[in-house]
């Protein structure tokens, strides 16, 4: 962007090039397995933006279903897990009396369009009125994400390596890129049990925080293109008037002077 308010050409030479959307490709991952993007500069610079600027989020939208119940009441239900941990009963599964048999498993649905940068689970302690308890965890866990079709069926569009899991109740797990998610669910996939009670081993989760930014208030999804990004606001009310013109400057070719823009991009405590 900053090369585009040289001068006219430089505004045509960048639009021009694959600049943006190489930037863009490196900086993130993308859990759609078909997305195009617009092929205007100014979307480009606009998610790059979005990428630190936009309004940080819990990127659940909603509970779906989980792998199973350890009693099904108000008391044990994944749609407690969305909210705060402290506000709500646990979810528990069943419980298995082989660990390595299967999984348990934590289905989502996301927002419509978000940044997904990790993920903090908050698991339940064996003893809660304890100060220092066991937890009930796992030896690993997985991300996959995936679209749900109008019959229920899932199908997986992403999924993130295992990660190991401690005995810690908070533990964090972060992507090597941010992920854009489209209209996704999110399961979370939990692989052995370690802690047995009753004799049996049990998963229990007090709440998941998917940590991200909301790109729904920058974005939209295109009606006439599939699962396309289409810039319609822009994040900077300081700038947004002055993007206005460049985008109208990159488009017909004008040479219009933003001496606003000029003035704000030279200052580094905003970008």
């Amino acid at each position: 962007m900053r090369a585009c308010l040289v001068s006219r050409s430089w505004c045509r030479f960048v639009s021009g090039n694959p600049f943006m959307r190489d930037i863009v490709r490196e900086m993130v991952d993308v859990a759609n397995t078909r997305v195009t993007f617009s092929n205007e500069h100014p979307d480009y610079a606009l998610l790059i933006r979005a990428l630190k600027y936009a309004p940080r989020i819990n990127c659940l939208s909603e509970a779906v279903k989980a792998s199973s119940h350890h009693h099904v009441d108000v008391y044990d239900n994944i749609s407690n897990t969305v909210h705060d941990y402290m506000l709500a009963g646990p979810w528990m599964s069943r419980g298995r009396s082989d660990p390595s048999e299967g999984t348990e498993w934590l289905m989502y649905k996301l927002t419509e369009l978000s940044l997904v940068g990790s993920i903090k689970i908050y698991l339940e302690p064996t003893y809660p009125s304890l100060p220092v308890s066991p937890v009930y965890g796992a030896r690993s866990v997985r991300f996959i994400f995936g679209d749900m079709n109008e019959e229920g069926v899932f199908t997986t569009t992403f999924a993130t390596p295992f990660f190991p899991m401690t005995q810690n109740r908070c533990q964090k797990f972060s992507f090597r890129k941010p992920l854009i998610c489209i209209r996704k669910f999110l399961v979370v996939e939990f692989h052995e049990p370690v802690i047995s009670s009753d004799g049996l081993y049990h998963m229990g989760v007090s709440y998941i925080h998917v940590k991200g930014r909301d790109l729904g208030s920058s974005f939209r999804l295109s009606p006439t293109r599939d699962l396309a990004l289409q810039a319609i606001t822009y994040l900077d009310p300081k700038v947004k008037s002055e993007l206005d013109i460049l985008d109208a400057r990159l488009r017909v070719g004008d040479d219009v002077q933003t001496p606003k823009l000029v003035a704000f991009l030279k200052d580094e405590n905003n970008v």
